[in-house]
């Protein structure tokens, strides 16, 4: 049966036997010199989750199986979920098993777009500086990262005011799902980035490496 896009976390990204991930967030700023020796920054376009995957070495068969799913996703239009694979729930519930069955939404939305709230916590559960969230809006999924520290949910399980980066996107909305435990985005395939797999005697194979970058549709 023909795949449905974006391809799910555990259908592409979990499976694969990754060595490395690099995960960041673009810089898009440009820059123009004043006479007076000032830099002036201006935004040249949104900040975007980017990264690259390395498919470490293993089995011929397995990379091979790997590649394909890769190849799978070069095709024009094709998606993908992707998540940090050094930060799949907050740190300071790095299994995702204090969050349980709760499911967070968002709470309050600061005219900044910056600071938000959420609600729907357990009591007491803690977000901190570089933990990753998903605002599920309603025409794309938002991945932000918390840049203020000892954020804990009250006794009615809503945060206090905290900060994230990059910007609230419009759209976004209270009662929006939050997703934390993982927090992700939808991503492509950058093309021309893949550098497929070199198979070696002995039925080893050397692994496959490819860029994404975040889709805002």
């Amino acid at each position: 049966m023909a795949a449905s896009y974006p391809i799910s976390l555990a259908d592409f990204l979990d499976g694969l036997p990754i060595r490395s991930v690099v995960f960041d967030l673009a810089d898009k700023r440009g820059t123009t010199g004043l006479g007076s020796g000032e830099i002036q920054s201006y935004e040249i376009a949104p900040r975007l989750w980017t990264g690259t995957v390395v498919v470490g070495t293993n089995r011929t068969h397995t990379i091979r199986q790997a590649a394909a799913k890769v190849r799978r996703l070069q095709n024009v239009g094709a998606t993908f979920l992707v998540s940090d694979q050094s930060a799949v729930a907050p740190y300071g519930d790095e299994r995702g098993l204090l969050l349980g069955s709760h499911t967070p939404t968002v709470h309050t939305l600061d005219s900044n777009n910056r600071d938000m709230r959420i609600q729907g916590l357990p009591a007491g559960y803690y977000l901190q500086l570089g933990d990753l969230l998903t605002i599920v809006q309603s025409n794309h999924l938002a991945l932000h990262e918390v840049v203020s520290d000892g954020v804990s949910a009250e006794s009615d399980g809503i945060t206090p005011t905290f900060e994230v980066n990059p910007h609230i996107r419009p759209g976004a909305a209270v009662d929006d799902a939050v997703k934390l435990a993982p927090a992700y985005c939808k991503a492509m395939i950058v093309p021309g980035s893949v550098k497929p797999a070199q198979h070696n005697p002995g039925k080893i194979s050397d692994g496959v490496q490819f860029d994404f970058v975040q889709v805002l549709r």
